[in-house]
């Protein structure tokens, strides 16, 4: 019986290709997008699930409330967390500094700034998963001068000989000879941190400073044993952190969060690695749905149409004794080949597009069924599941024909099939019209971030990094020498650079409320800061070495913090950085000399706040320098020159500063893509969902054609006949995406503090493409029907 059934729905598929080919497309289409989308669902999802313990591992964060409230995802150094907890069965701290400086590594006549670098506590290698290669994770860090390396590390430095017992010169504040003592494979790219080098945290005494382990914040990793409760550990944290901080503890808290929660849930600012976005994954599930149901309406659709010539099969069908739901399993079962016969043509596409896909979304996905038996499973209940969807309502819709009305040529689908029908296409039409508005707005708002003036000028910069001691200590000599050149225009040192100022110190000033500091952003500079990044001076004087007390005693403050300080006239007003926040610094009181304009120190989704800049050699990380127009190249060959000269054990790195910012709206730029490449998908699939329904409309009204051609009509006229009503539901689809649209898209808008708005022309424009398209579709099918023979028309009938 299902042989014989098969090979009907074969034979029926061969007869009818043109609408065989139109639903098997429809449904590639669709599946190709949520495939691809389904990919990096899976793989955004998929983080640090790779480690055995992944279940039982939690790392511990802080929070202090107060006046320096704040939040950390790591731990201060004088909590001792180890062997506290009966529930804890392992405890591993982790550490970087290449937040402030990286790494210089020297062996076998290379180097390299490396900012993989951390240290460790020999634990780590239980707690969370190493591969080693070479070496026992048991005791390769045993001493203080041994040193675990990644496995491309090694081939950097090594080539492919054995590197257990080479020695790396390693040199951040201080230096050591370390022995690399174990290899591990590179971890995978969905992990939420990635080391290349790990050490001993007892050699921190000697790379940085002594007393490190206990003067510093540590990510720190729990393996907790097997039973515990999280949230019953959690509420031990009060008692632990009162027996070691006393009063201070009322401030503090400590939180567990999974290991497999940190890359999608935690956005703290001292994140190791930055994390994913859970509202982008969200958003590529909401996309893949859209376009799914696109299809899986025009499936219906093109079903429906296909009714009319499969009346009498289901007629005589049920004389024969079929039950309706005999009928309902053929057609559910019909629907799903389709879809089956869609998925190699879909999994086909999805693979020759996923380069593309790959390079909108900067990432570096693979098809790996055999390997990832999620994404088999999920692509395979996907396939089904829009299988089933789709021949749902024609399943119940054409079983429920009555026999003797068919075979007596009576057969009519009714006023209220037609209406969901209808309702179907405007539904169909009014998502691809959200995705197309927001495709819209999504580039709108990137062409608003590179147009908007930022307060300063970001190009013919070049920004270069300063990763160690050393070269912060020459940096005067650097800035002589670069000044050299006629390519050179200005040079300045800077902690951060504007869009990328981080730093929050507490500030006492003038007329504060009670006398109390309060944190604003601070960014210690040079005296050509405003100069070399052309920032507007609006009252007072810019830094100067003319005045002797400049690097100690002046501060220059921004227009909003002026306001937050509530000075009307702020040059000359007193100000102070607290004394609590860096070591080994002493801030005296001080003096506003300038206030600039408000410029963008941070990206376009946050509002600026008051920012404090002062002198601070001590502090730089980066060095900028503006270049003269038409001299760049030339200009960087000299920079190189130079840099080498004064620093020729050290790489010569370099940015842009302009690259740098767009660099800020890699998610918004990667959101837009998506939106565009979904838009494109279901627009496509929309068109082939409209002339579907043209299909049904024209061969409903085959006759009334016919009899029109005989008393005079023009082609012209027909053709108009047979588009008004779809341009009815292509306005009613408008007027219902609209709303949506303008609700959907305001909202994504509020991520951002400066924004353009959905514009009026927005919507015009996707009005005007969807009518177009629509009659496009629409037009064709009328216009064949239109130049038919009446003849055949009426014999039709």
């Amino acid at each position: 019986m299902f042989r014989a059934h098969l090979k009907l729905v074969f034979r029926t598929m061969a007869k009818h290709r043109g609408y065989t080919m139109i639903s098997i497309a429809g449904l590639a289409l669709a599946l190709t997008c949520a495939f691809l989308m389904l990919l990096f669902i899976t793989f955004e999802t998929s983080y640090d699930k790779y480690n055995v313990n992944a279940g039982r591992v939690y790392r511990v964060t802080s929070a202090w409330s107060g006046d320096r409230a704040g939040e950390s995802a790591a731990v201060s150094g004088d909590l001792p967390l180890d062997g506290q907890f009966p529930e804890v069965e392992k405890t591993a701290r982790l550490f970087t500094y290449s937040w402030r400086e990286n790494a210089l590594v020297a062996g076998n006549e290379k180097s390299f700034f490396e900012e993989r670098f951390f240290l460790a506590d020999p634990s780590i290698f239980d707690v969370l998963s190493f591969d080693f290669v070479w070496g026992d994770p048991e005791t390769a860090l045993a001493g203080p001068s041994d040193l675990v390396i990644s496995e491309s590390t090694a081939v950097k430095y090594f080539g492919r000989e054995n590197p257990l017992g080479k020695v790396l010169a390693v040199k951040n504040l201080g230096q050591a000879d370390m022995k690399v003592t174990g290899v591990f494979r590179d971890m995978p790219p969905n992990s939420h941190v990635h080391c290349d080098f790990i050490a001993p945290f007892s050699a921190g005494d000697t790379l940085f400073w002594s007393g490190f382990a206990a003067r510093n914040n540590s990510y720190v990793y729990l393996l907790l044993a097997r039973g515990a409760s999280p949230s019953g550990l959690e509420s031990k944290f009060p008692a632990f952190l009162a027996g070691h901080l006393g009063d201070r503890s009322r401030n503090v808290s400590l939180r567990l969060q999974p290991l497999t929660a940190i890359h999608l849930r935690s956005h703290f600012s001292d994140e190791i690695e930055p994390g994913g976005n859970l509202g982008t994954v969200r958003l590529f599930g909401l996309l893949a749905f859209i376009v799914l149901a696109v299809a899986v309406i025009n499936f219906v659709n093109l079903t429906t149409a296909r009714s009319v010539g499969r009346a009498r099969e289901i007629g005589l069908k049920k004389v024969s004794g079929a039950g309706r739901g005999a009928l309902i399993r053929q057609f559910l079962a019909e629907a799903v080949l389709f879809a089956l016969l869609a998925l190699p043509v879909a999994l086909a596409l999805a693979q020759a597009l996923l380069p593309l896909f790959n390079g909108m979304l900067d990432a570096s996905l693979t098809m790996n069924f055999k390997g990832n038996g999620r994404l088999f499973a999920g692509a395979a209940l996907l396939t089904v599941l829009t299988g089933l969807l789709s021949g749902l309502f024609p399943a119940f819709v054409l079983s429920g024909f009555r026999p003797v009305e068919v075979l007596k040529g009576k057969f009519s689908l009714g006023s209220r099939g037609a209406f969901v029908r209808r309702s179907l296409v405007v539904l169909q039409y009014a998502a691809s019209i959200v995705l197309m508005i927001g495709a819209a707005v999504v580039a709108t708002q990137l062409h608003f971030i590179q147009s908007k003036d930022l307060g300063f000028d970001r190009d013919q910069v070049v920004i270069l990094p300063v990763k160690d001691a050393e070269t912060m200590a020459g940096y005067d000599a650097l800035k002589t020498a670069f000044l050299r050149s006629p390519a050179v225009l200005g040079v300045s040192g800077s902690e951060g650079i504007p869009s990328r100022i981080r730093r929050r110190h507490a500030v006492l000033h003038e007329g504060a409320p009670g006398g109390e500091e309060v944190e604003y952003p601070v960014c210690f500079v040079d005296f050509d800061f405003l100069s070399t990044y052309k920032i507007e001076l609006l009252s007072g004087r810019d830094f100067s070495p003319g005045f002797g007390s400049d690097d100690k005693l002046a501060y220059i403050i921004n227009e909003t913090a002026a306001r937050s300080f509530g000075w009307a006239d702020p040059v000359g007003k007193k100000i102070q950085l607290s004394n609590r926040d860096l070591m080994r610094a002493e801030f005296e009181p001080g003096e506003v000399v300038g206030v600039v304009r408000d410029f963008h120190f941070r990206s376009l989704h946050e509002k600026i706040e008051p920012l404090v800049l002062k002198i601070r050699k001590a502090q730089f990380t980066h060095v900028a320098v503006r270049l003269a127009p038409g001299q760049v190249r030339g200009g960087l060959d000299f920079l190189a020159a130079s840099w080498k000269q004064l620093f020729p054990g050290r790489p010569f790195e370099f940015s842009f500063l302009d690259e740098d910012i767009d660099r800020l709206y890699r998610e918004d730029r990667r959101t837009g893509r998506v939106f565009g490449y979904a838009t494109s998908f279901s627009i496509l699939i929309a068109g082939l969902g409209l002339f579907g329904l043209a299909s049904f409309s024209t061969a409903q009204r085959t006759r009334e054609i016919g009899i029109r051609k005989v008393l005079g009509a023009s082609a012209e006229s027909i053709v108009v006949l047979l588009s008004r009503e779809f341009a009815a539901l292509v306005l009613a689809a408008n007027i219902l995406a609209a709303p949506v649209a303008y609700l959907l898209m305001t909202r994504w808008l509020q991520a951002f503090a400066y924004r353009t708005g959905p514009g009026a022309w927005t919507f015009i424009v996707a009005a005007a493409l969807s009518f177009l398209t629509a009659l496009a579709t629409v037009s064709t099918k009328a216009m064949r029907s239109a130049l038919s023979n009446p003849v055949d028309s009426l014999r039709y009938e």
